[in-house]
This record gives C-alpha cells, sequence and structure tokens, in this order.
C-alpha cells in the first residue's frame, strides 16, 4: 500500500493523494532529480493481474506523448509494474495542473454562457489535436476539465480512450465511457469516431447552464438508453438562439449531423463566448489556440491578433534601388572632390613655380642691361636711362616707379648678376621714359663737355 513520501523510481516522491478512479489513483508528487512538482497516477495493485487493464494504462501512455497541446496534460514518464524493482506498481507521470475539476464547478450550479462557451471552445480545441493524430477520448465529462485560475481549460485522463495506433483492448460486450454523457453510438455498441468526443462535450455544455445532466434515471443502463431515444429539456430562456443551436447541433442522434470536426464545433464556440485573454489565460504570449483549422475551410486569421500577415509587397526591391542610386550618387561626387583636390594641387604647386622664377628673371635682366652706355641727349633735365625694348623681358621689368625717385644716383644690384648680357639693345629710344622706374636706375655720368 502506497503512502505519502513513497519514492517511485528512486525519483518521483509521492506527497498527497488528489484523486481516486476506477483504474488507480492520481498523486501530487515531486521530481527530486529536476525539482519539480508533477501528477503521477498510479494503477491500482488488483489491476496489475489483469492484463486488459495494463495493456489499457499503457496504451494511455502512448496515447498522450503522441501529440502535444497547451490543452492537454502533458505526459513525462511510464513505467511498468514488471520495470520497478521494489515492488510491482505501474505508473505515470504527467505534469501538474493547477486548478480544480469542471465537476466541481458545476456541483455549485449552473455556469454563465459565455464562461460556458469559453470552456468548450478549449475543450474542442484540445480534442481536435487529438482528433488529428487518430486518438478518441472516449470519456469526456466535467470531471477529466481541469479548469485553472486563469481561465484556461485543460483535457486529462485519456484512461479509456482509443487509437488508431494502439490495438484496441476493450471487451466485446463491455461499454467504455460515463453514461451521463454517452454519445447514442457508444451506446449502441457502433462505430466510435471523433463525432462521439463532440457528442460527449455538447452534454457537458448543457449541463454547465442548466446546472444538471440532460438525462438522468435509475441507473446507468437506464441514462445511456436516454440518450439513445430521447431529447433533453429545453435550454432556459435566457440562452441566446446561437447557443441553443451550437448545442442541439452537437447533442445531435445521427453523428453526420453534427459538427463535421472539433475544430468546428471550437470555431462556433469562440465565436458565441466573444473575445478571449489567452494570455492570462495560458500565462504566455499565445494569442490563439495552436491546433488547425478545419480542413474543408479558409484558415481564418488569429483571434485578437493586432495584425494580421499581409503577402510581401514590392517596396522592399524600390528601397534597395534607391539605395543603390543613392551609393552611386556618392561614390560620383566622392570622385570628383578627388579629382578637383587633385587639380587645384597641381594648379598650386605650378604657381609656386612661377613665383620663384619671375623675380630671378628680372633681376638678371636689370643686371644684364646695367653696364650699357646711355647716348647724349642735350636737354634741360637730368639725363636718364630711357626705357629700351628688352628682348626676353618679363613684363613685370616695367611695373610702376614712384615719383620721389631720384635719377642721379647709382644703387648696386641687390643680387649679382647670374648671366652675363648677351645682346645688346638694338633700337636706340626715341622718347624720354614717361613714369620714372621703380628703382634707381643704373647711371653713367655724361663724358664731359657732352652737353650743357
Amino acid at each position: 500500500m502506497l503512502s505519502a513520501g513513497h519514492l517511485l523510481g528512486n525519483r518521483y516522491r509521492l506527497d498527497e493523494r488528489i484523486a481516486t478512479g476506477g483504474m488507480g489513483d492520481v498523486w501530487r508528487g515531486t521530481d527530486v532529480v529536476l525539482g519539480r512538482v508533477i501528477a503521477v497516477k498510479v494503477l491500482k495493485t488488483a489491476m496489475l493481474t489483469d492484463p486488459e487493464f495494463a495493456a489499457r494504462f499503457y496504451g494511455e501512455a502512448r496515447m498522450m506523448a503522441s501529440f502535444r497541446h497547451p490543452g492537454v496534460v502533458e505526459v513525462y514518464d511510464y513505467a511498468g509494474a514488471d520495470q520497478t524493482d521494489d515492488e510491482r506498481v505501474a505508473y505515470l507521470v504527467m505534469a501538474y495542473v493547477e486548478g480544480e475539476p469542471l465537476s466541481a464547478r458545476v456541483r455549485q450550479g449552473p455556469i454563465s454562457v459565455i464562461e460556458t462557451m469559453s470552456i468548450v471552445a478549449q475543450a474542442a480545441d484540445a480534442l481536435h489535436a487529438a482528433h488529428q493524430v487518430g486518438v478518441v477520448h472516449r470519456d469526456v465529462k466535467p470531471g477529466n476539465l481541469i479548469v485553472k485560475p486563469t481561465g484556461a481549460v485543460i483535457l486529462v485522463d485519456f484512461g479509456v480512450a482509443r487509437s488508431n495506433a494502439v490495438t484496441s483492448v476493450t471487451q466485446l460486450n463491455a461499454i467504455v465511457g460515463t453514461a451521463l454523457y454517452m454519445a447514442p453510438e457508444q451506446v449502441a455498441k457502433g462505430k466510435v469516431s471523433a463525432a462521439t468526443d463532440i457528442y460527449a462535450l455538447g452534454a457537458v455544455a448543457y449541463h454547465c447552464i442548466v446546472g444538471q445532466p440532460p438525462f438522468d434515471g435509475d441507473n446507468a443502463l437506464q441514462v445511456a438508453m436516454r440518450h439513445l431515444e430521447d431529447e433533453p429539456e429545453p435550454l432556459p430562456p435566457h440562452v441566446p438562439p446561437e447557443v441553443r443551436e451550437l448545442i442541439a447541433r452537437a447533442m445531435a442522434k445521427q453523428p453526420t449531423d453534427r459538427f463535421e470536426t472539433a475544430a468546428a464545433f471550437a470555431e462556433a464556440a469562440y465565436a458565441a463566448a466573444g473575445p478571449l485573454d489567452w494570455k492570462r489565460m495560458t500565462g504566455t504570449a499565445l494569442v490563439a489556440p495552436l491546433s488547425p483549422p478545419a480542413p474543408t475551410r479558409a484558415v481564418p486569421a488569429p483571434r485578437d491578433l493586432p495584425f494580421a500577415p499581409t503577402t510581401p509587397s514590392r517596396k522592399p526591391q524600390r528601397s534597395e534601388t534607391a539605395l543603390l542610386v543613392a551609393v552611386c550618387v556618392v561614390v560620383l561626387l566622392a570622385i570628383g572632390l578627388a579629382g578637383a583636390l587633385f587639380l587645384r594641387g597641381k594648379e598650386g604647386k605650378n604657381v609656386e613655380k612661377q613665383g620663384i622664377n619671375v623675380p630671378s628673371a628680372t633681376a638678371t635682366v636689370e643686371e644684364s642691361v646695367a653696364p650699357l652706355p646711355l647716348p647724349s641727349v642735350s636737354s634741360n633735365r637730368p639725363s636718364l636711362r630711357p626705357n629700351a625694348t628688352r628682348p626676353a623681358a618679363s613684363p613685370t621689368a616695367t611695373a610702376s616707379e614712384s615719383p620721389t625717385s631720384t635719377p642721379t644716383t647709382t644703387t648696386p644690384p641687390t643680387t649679382p648678376p647670374t648671366t652675363p648680357p648677351t645682346t645688346p639693345p638694338t633700337t636706340p629710344p626715341t622718347t624720354p621714359p614717361t613714369t620714372p622706374p621703380t628703382t634707381d636706375p643704373t647711371t653713367v655720368p655724361p663724358p664731359a663737355g657732352a652737353g650743357t
């Protein structure tokens, strides 16, 4: 007999028994290796001798591990009776869900229509994820729906579920499920399909709004037969027409008259419930259920999403073209600026060379003509060296002269001549200079008796 503090597999410690079912007990425990809270479902000792229940327990573990959905409890580990060393115990380790079963909520009385539609929508979405991998729950009821404090709903207990990948171990004449929410084809031992879960969830919705199951009776068989033959009592007057139609369609006697898929059922419940705060309910950034939509309709945009995906536009190509043009313009401007700087530097060098050569040429010319004799001129003015035409002389040699200069003094050149004169002037001066030279001209006194 297991008790609190027992350690399974030298890893999972049992802390508190939280539920008891037909196949076993559910404990809140602790994973001592990872240090997290877990839920441990332990198969009853009496069931270990029954191969059917042992196979069903193992099948539950495999089916729960075959898919993942935020609305389905996650399975962590499994151990069979032949895998334990200390004693014969088979157990299933799952995520611990903080909340209360929906069965505890409905015992307190009817639930509002909006909250009921929110619960039904989330449960239908989780069922659709199971149906996608070929798993039929077959026991949808308030006790297997855990409502978290945030309002999120988690589907648990796949103990009697049927999977296409797992061989069925149900006895030939056994009726599996809970009679209060059992579909007519399930009672008639017909083919069980996804529509079976849709009917059961519709019966759960009826129970939440009315406060009692759609059918009751003295025993389970009588209740099951009423699902097959009778119609439930009408819903209260305050229930909106769309909700009435939704529940009536889900609880149709013929599977073909129900919603085609659990996703379609969830979509109708979402529309009836209005916008849901998924971030608050799930504690994550989830803004919509993760299950894909029904394959017979177009995929809608996620609910309450502030934006919807759009088709790519051509703007990124225009931006790339504009960027390329801008880069080309910048490159051309850089090349032009570099060329301008290069030409300016070259012109500066030429000007510098000209500034150095010009004074040298002028001095050379002046020095070269300094020793030339002047012709005798009879005049009342002093004899001056007239301007002469100088070959190869620079125009700067005849610059303006200040009128204060005296023509009678001889100033030696500040720089010695670099080259001797090459050719004397060929033409004598014809007119006296109009303006005095800028420097004191080099003059030779006239010979004695040459003038008056």
